[in-house]
């Protein structure tokens, strides 16, 4: 877990002290999120709202716990 903490503050670091300035891929990129760490808030959003999406639709598709029981 230390690793992890150490690896996401190297890539922080590593993006404020060579920020991108441009994309070698030819792809614009979107000028909302040019500060830093912005995609790594992005990322981490995706996986919350993620996260929240999953818990709704297990609640639609669910079934009762006693569903395999054949209604005895």
């Amino acid at each position: 877990m230390i690793a992890l903490h150490v690896a996401a503050l190297a890539a922080v670091l590593a993006e404020y002290l060579y920020p991108f300035s441009y994309d070698a891929h030819g792809v614009e990129r979107i000028s909302a999120l040019d500060f830093t760490a912005s995609y790594a808030l992005y990322g981490f959003a995706a996986c919350v709202i993620l996260v929240l999406l999953g818990r709704v639709l297990r609640s639609v598709v669910m079934r009762g716990e006693d569903y395999y029981d054949g209604g005895r």
